[in-house]
């Protein structure tokens, strides 16, 4: 494969993650088709509770769109289903047409292996009562916030950590890494919670796919958003930690054309590993190397899909996060 790759220079491909993370090029619309048309280029949205400015989700679009309206991505998550919560690289805002992307992940990241997990599971196992009352009065009720729902567990969550003994609340948060439970919306920041089934569009494609198409069509979309990524970025974006088989997967989509394998130079001198990218991005990129550049300047989230992955921050623009 070394000698079929295509070399590229580092700032080219600097330049191309910039550009597709919008951040360069034609600046989305403020309304409803540019919030789209971004997140869509992005593939998530990162929430976290910190808002010493704004939340960092709503930053991340005003850093590509300039001044929007949030209500419009309410919206877009809350009213019309567009977007739903679920755990992408972090707890995000995804697209519901992604949802055969992050059904896989429902129906297996509480069977995993990991030590965590099996302490989930036995824990979910000793409160069956918690689990069916919770659904009963979402169905019933919803949508509720946690505190709304009485706490009938037999088996306390016992962490070191804000979730000691909040048994509704770890219970929720359990269920809709399984897509039984869901954020149905947010008041004051507040989650309210609802069957799953009620928080997604009626009319969605729930059809589950094999492990490797969808390992297969999640590095495709982490590849548009990264631009050029070697596996360990892959393996950390979009749909973080679920690329089981990476490497066959993408040896097999370089076979068909669908990906091109990079060396990425910094001047005479490689770095390290193979680079990957979509085929169907070498337009922009021989674009880029033929002097086209329209750069902005803004200001980032920590959280920003751009520097979300620190490793790859500080390998690419030699900066520590």
């Amino acid at each position: 494969m070394t000698s079929t790759r295509r070399s590229v220079q580092l700032k080219h491909a600097r330049r191309l993650f910039i550009t597709r993370q919008r951040l360069a090029g034609p600046q989305p619309t403020p309304d409803r088709a540019g919030i789209l048309e971004t997140i869509r280029d992005l593939r998530c949205l990162q929430l976290d509770p910190t808002s010493a400015v704004a939340r960092s989700h709503l930053i991340v679009l005003w850093s590509r769109l300039g001044s929007f309206d949030p209500l419009v991505l309410e919206r877009l998550a809350y009213e019309e289903r567009v977007l739903f919560e679920f755990w992408a690289h972090q707890a995000s805002l995804v697209l519901a047409e992604d949802f055969p992307i992050h059904q896989f992940a429902m129906r297996t990241d509480i069977k995993s292996d990991a030590a965590w997990r099996e302490r989930t599971r036995e824990w979910i196992a000793a409160n069956p009562k918690l689990r069916d009352h919770i659904l009963r009065e979402l169905r019933k009720r919803g949508p509720l916030r946690a505190r709304e729902i009485e706490d009938v567990s037999e088996a306390p969550w016992h962490s070191s950590g804000w979730t000691n003994e909040r048994n509704v609340g770890r219970m929720l948060d359990l269920m809709s890494v399984q897509g039984k439970t869901l954020v149905s919306r947010r008041e004051g920041g507040q989650k309210l919670w609802d069957l799953g089934e009620r928080c997604l569009p009626p009319k969605l494609d729930r059809k589950k796919l094999p492990a490797r198409e969808v390992v297969r069509q999640a590095t495709r979309l982490a590849l548009r958003a990264l631009g050029a990524a070697r596996l360990a970025h892959i393996r950390e974006h979009f749909t973080r930690g679920r690329y089981p088989d990476l490497p066959d997967v993408l040896a097999k989509m370089t076979a068909k054309g669908e990906v091109v394998p990079l060396q990425v130079l910094d001047g005479k001198e490689a770095l390290k590993g193979d680079w990957y990218m979509n085929a169907e991005e070498l337009p922009l990129l021989e674009s880029i190397e033929d002097g086209w550049w329209e750069p902005r300047t803004t200001l980032l989230s920590p959280f920003d899909n751009l520097i979300c992955g620190r490793d790859r921050t500080e390998e690419m623009f030699d900066f520590h996060f």
